[in-house]
C-alpha cells in the first residue's frame, strides 16, 4: 500500500490481491515485481495488466493439477509428471492445495463458497463447487493431516520429493 500510494498508482482491488497472492514471499523478489510495475508505462492497473507484468510464483498448472484429482489415476499421474519438475514445484503445489482446500472447507454452503472464490479464479468455479459437493465432512480433517504428513516427509526425505508428491496426490484423490 505504501509503494502504491507513494508512486500514485491506481490498482483494481482484484489486481491488488492477485499481486499479493502471486508474488514471492521473500522481500527482494517482491520488491523486484513492484519495480516492474513502476517502470511500466501503465498507471491504472487492471487484473489483466498485473498478470502480464509479474512473474507469477504459482503456475496455473498447479491449480489444474489440484482439480484433476477428480479424474482417473492415469490422468493424474500424467499431469503430475508434466507439472512437478523439482522440489520447489512440489512446495508451490502444496501451497495451492492448502489455499483451495481452505476455501472449500471453510465454506458453510454453496453461496458462501461462491463468495470466497477469488474473482480471478472464475474459470475454476465449477471445479470448486464439484469438490465442495464431494468432500465428506469427516474427511476434512484427514485432508489437512495428509498435507501436514506430506510436508513433513518431504522435509525429511527431500531427495524423494517426486515420489512423495505423487503418492500425496493419489491419497488426496481418495479423500475427495
Amino acid at each position: 500500500n505504501f509503494f502504491i500510494n507513494k508512486k500514485n498508482i491506481n490498482i483494481e482491488k482484484d489486481a491488488f490481491w492477485y499481486l499479493i497472492e502471486n508474488t514471492e514471499d521473500r522481500y527482494i523478489f517482491y520488491e523486484n515485481e513492484l519495480v516492474k510495475l513502476l517502470e511500466s508505462s501503465i498507471k491504472d492497473f487492471k487484473l489483466e495488466n498485473i498478470k502480464k507484468l509479474i512473474s507469477s510464483k504459482i503456475n496455473e498448472d498447479f491449480y489444474r493439477l489440484f482439480f484433476c484429482v477428480q479424474k482417473t489415476n492415469l490422468e493424474i499421474i500424467n499431469l503430475y509428471n508434466l507439472t512437478i519438475n523439482n522440489i520447489s514445484d512440489l512446495y508451490k503445489f502444496l501451497y495451492v492445495v492448502k489455499f483451495c482446500l481452505e476455501i472449500i472447507i471453510n465454506s458453510e454452503n454453496l453461496p458462501d463458497l461462491e463468495n470466497k472464490i477469488p474473482k480471478y479464479m472464475f474459470k475454476d468455479k465449477k471445479n470448486f463447487i464439484s469438490m465442495f459437493n464431494k468432500i465428506k465432512p469427516n474427511n476434512k480433517k484427514k485432508l489437512f493431516e495428509l498435507i501436514f504428513k506430506t510436508e513433513k516427509l518431504v522435509r525429511k526425505n527431500n531427495n524423494q520429493y517426486y515420489e512423495i508428491g505423487n503418492r500425496f496426490l493419489l491419497n488426496l484423490k481418495k479423500h475427495i
